[in-house]
């Protein structure tokens, strides 16, 4: 049981665990920039974009052997056979067992889909998704909070929800006033023990309150220290029913209770009758059940409709024609007579050998 004397015994040993706050959080930005190669220190003029390269039958990819500047290149194509380290695929493709397959790691391969496929990602130069997704109104995602928590990492960042950093930032018992795109300490400040935070310029009680920790990451916080502290005394055999929250600290989309996964809002309340077995809890994303109640509160309504899983039917219809949506409830078709399976206009659900 998760108990007050426990989460105050693992804050004192995480606190004693950490570096000297001399280094701030700054440093830690930093680092990131470093690890990511020598690219990310240079800037290049190059107005080259896929586009010039389609029309030369040639792929986008950033050069880091030479001038960090992106170059259009043409190896071999997808399902060519023979490929090797010396008869390389094409950008946005990999060799596997002797023949290309989309590299379903990089933004890239969306290079090598048909023109019927819509709503494609905004990819970086060197061939990753770009941080920020605009899909019309719509923004996604912190790269950053999700690439630390994927690779294992305790943080409790704080993202807005059309995923820039909030102003103000503690982690890991570090404070600071946070530049919205990038997450590092703003100019003319600096940070500071977290026991210190609502002395910062960026602090505004009506906005943050008293503890920096929402109600939601409060708890999945408290967890994860826990996790650690164990796996620090050899145990890693923990069972815990992880509280899941969402990049701003507010509840995240569903919650699991025994064997059943329910969607949720972000005040922690349950929507409607949408659920899945625990066990199939990946299916589940909950966009379409959460957008009803945004709709709810605004003077648009919305005709798509639900599965039984709070997520958006792929195939909508609407005045005898029928469309395919994204998880996001997007439309990636025009309206047609007659649709049997929306797998070939999403390009996450495109088989990376075989195609269409």
């Amino acid at each position: 049981m998760i108990t007050n004397e426990n989460i105050n015994l693992v804050n004192r040993n995480m606190y004693l665990g950490k570096v000297s706050l001399g280094l701030a959080a700054a440093v830690v930005f930093v680092s990131i920039l470093r690890v990511n190669g020598d690219c990310t220190q240079i800037q290049c003029s190059s107005s080259l974009t896929q586009h010039d390269c389609s029309a030369r039958g040639e792929y986008l990819e950033l050069n880091i052997t030479n001038s960090c500047c992106p170059v259009c290149r043409r190896g071999l194509g997808w399902g060519d056979s023979n490929c090797s380290e010396t008869n390389a695929c094409s950008p946005g493709l990999e060799c596997r067992s002797g023949t290309c397959i989309l590299d379903k790691n990089t933004c890239s391969y969306t290079y090598h889909l048909r023109e019927e496929v819509q709503a494609l990602p905004q990819c970086h130069l060197d061939g990753n998704f770009a941080a920020k997704q605009c899909k019309k109104d719509r923004f996604l995602g912190s790269r950053q909070r999700y690439k630390l928590e994927s690779e294992g990492k305790i943080t409790t960042l704080h993202c807005k929800r059309n995923g820039n950093y909030e102003p103000l930032q503690c982690d890991s018992g570090i404070c600071w006033c946070a530049e919205e795109t990038t997450g590092r300490v703003m100019n003319g400040t600096r940070a500071v023990p977290e026991i210190m935070w609502t002395q910062l310029p960026c602090y505004n009680a009506a906005e943050f309150g008293s503890q920096y920790l929402r109600q939601c990451d409060s708890i999945s916080n408290a967890q994860n220290l826990l996790l650690w502290n164990f796996a620090l005394h050899g145990t890693l055999d923990v069972s815990i029913v992880k509280t899941q929250c969402d990049f701003d600290g507010t509840y995240g989309t569903y919650s699991i209770n025994k064997d059943m996964a329910t969607c949720m809002w972000r005040d922690g309340s349950r929507i409607g009758i949408y659920a899945i077995q625990s066990n199939l809890v990946s299916q589940m994303n909950c966009n379409c059940a959460r957008d009803e109640l945004y709709f709810e509160e605004s003077p648009y309504k919305t005709t798509l409709i639900c599965d039984g899983y709070g997520n958006y039917k792929p195939i909508q219809s609407i005045n005898e024609h029928v469309f395919c949506v994204d998880s996001d409830g997007f439309n990636v078709t025009e309206r047609k007579s007659e649709i049997d399976s929306c797998s070939q206009f999403l390009y996450k659900e495109i088989n990376p050998v075989y195609g269409y």
